[in-house]
């Protein structure tokens, strides 16, 4: 893996599960978020922390699509497929979410083990955009909605 590809990777882990110099990791801030507290809406017309995580596992699928070369695979603002509901709410159901969350990092993570710099100016198909600034856009949504995360968190706990 090429230095810039490593980079990325290793802020994207550091993100997930690690040590970010900003603070605290996505993992760390879901520690001990029970399903009742990740399925609440204490802020009116706010998302949840649940469907915060739903949320960032489909982008991050989205980000796995396209870095497989899949064109055909597409997600859009504001729709269903971008903003998962929440059906079950029982604490198996959170444990899934988070899995889900956990295995679409391990994902990525092995995608980009793979991966070749020069991909990095690749289009994105559908996009305007190429592959290296989709990955960049990876990280800065996943921090955004962490911080989302962090604020539910202190209003639920």
């Amino acid at each position: 893996m090429n230095p810039q590809i490593t980079r990325i990777s290793e802020t994207l882990h550091e993100s997930i599960f690690g040590e970010p110099w900003y603070g605290t990791s996505l993992f760390d801030l879901l520690e001990g978020v029970s399903a009742d507290d990740a399925a609440a809406h204490p802020l009116p017309g706010r998302h949840s922390i649940w469907e915060l995580v739903l949320h960032i596992t489909a982008w991050r699928k989205f980000v796995i699509e396209k870095l497989r070369g899949n064109e055909a695979f597409d997600l859009r603002y504001d729709t269903p497929e971008e903003w998962p509901a929440v059906g079950d709410t029982s604490a198996e159901s959170w444990d899934e979410a988070l899995g889900s969350l956990s295995d679409s990092q391990l994902q990525l993570e092995a995608e980009l083990a793979g991966f070749q710099e020069a991909r990095l100016t690749e289009p994105v198909g559908g996009r305007e955009y190429d592959l290296g600034y989709l990955l960049y856009g990876i990280l800065q949504h996943d921090v955004y909605h962490a911080g989302q995360v962090a604020l539910l968190k202190r209003v639920v706990g």
